[in-house]
């Protein structure tokens, strides 16, 4: 049995980190150069973490980001993307070990006032500001503009995806709240609440500092783009992970 699961761990890793660096490097948006990108490479990394633990993970997110970087050059060589890939391999199944003791009322609660908390702080930046800086080089500086049609059309998308990621919780916990939990995600919440705590750790703060320090990007420009990749992943990272995670983990069970 030990064999087979052994079996499972390497092929499965194998496929997630060539999954990730397919996503990373052929669907990403913007396409061209930006310091800040909307990508689903993460998607592969944290669901190693979460099926195979965190050594397993952090292995994933590792060598996907070396062998990216190896195959598909851009630029010089930087650490700390390294080390956050690492970390998303890492950190999840830790988060989601640490707070299924956590009472579910307090846990819900906590993620909406995060939640909450993040979606304030974008809408009081795009109605403060009218462009904020996402690139520079030598051909120029670029700008994304914030018009008053970009802010009600944004705003809307924002919170509409917001308004599904809450009521989809809620109905979810109503719905399968005699149900056991996913032994991979456990419940809707916890996973929704372990990628929103990761994402602000490396991205909004982890991200931003050295970004920061290594680019001279402006900390509170980046902290308000990384706040908007995290708004619009989130959703789409839970509902991903739970659809694929049951069909795995009756997988895995075979080679355990």
């Amino acid at each position: 049995m030990r064999r087979s699961l052994a079996v499972f761990r390497l092929t499965t890793s194998s496929l997630l980190i060539a999954l990730s660096i397919v996503l990373q490097r052929f669907f990403v948006f913007p396409a061209g150069p930006s310091v800040y990108r909307i990508s689903l490479a993460n998607v592969p990394i944290i669901f190693a973490s979460l099926i195979m633990g965190p050594i397993y993970g952090g292995i994933v997110g590792a060598l996907s980001d070396l062998t990216g970087t190896l195959l598909f050059p851009v630029g010089s060589f930087l650490p700390w993307p390294l080390i956050s890939a690492t970390l998303y391999g890492v950190l999840p199944f830790l988060l989601i070990e640490g707070i299924r003791r956590i009472p579910v009322v307090i846990k819900t609660i906590l993620f909406h006032v995060l939640a909450v908390s993040v979606y304030i702080f974008v809408v009081v930046y795009i109605f403060k500001n009218n462009q904020a800086l996402y690139w520079s080089d030598s051909s120029g500086e670029k700008y994304l503009e914030f018009s008053p049609l970009f802010k009600i059309l944004f705003l809307s998308m924002i919170s509409l995806l917001g308004l599904i990621l809450s009521g989809s919780i809620t109905w979810l916990q109503i719905k399968n709240k005699d149900t056991p939990p996913n032994e991979i995600t456990w419940r809707i919440v916890d996973l929704a609440f372990v990628l929103l705590i990761t994402r602000i750790i490396l991205d909004v703060i982890f991200a931003t500092l050295w970004k920061e320090t290594v680019m001279g990007a402006d900390y509170v420009i980046s902290v308000f783009f990384h706040t908007i990749i995290l708004l619009i992943l989130v959703p789409l990272e839970t509902f991903i992970l739970t659809l694929i995670s049951k069909p795995l983990s009756n997988i895995k069970s075979r080679f355990s």
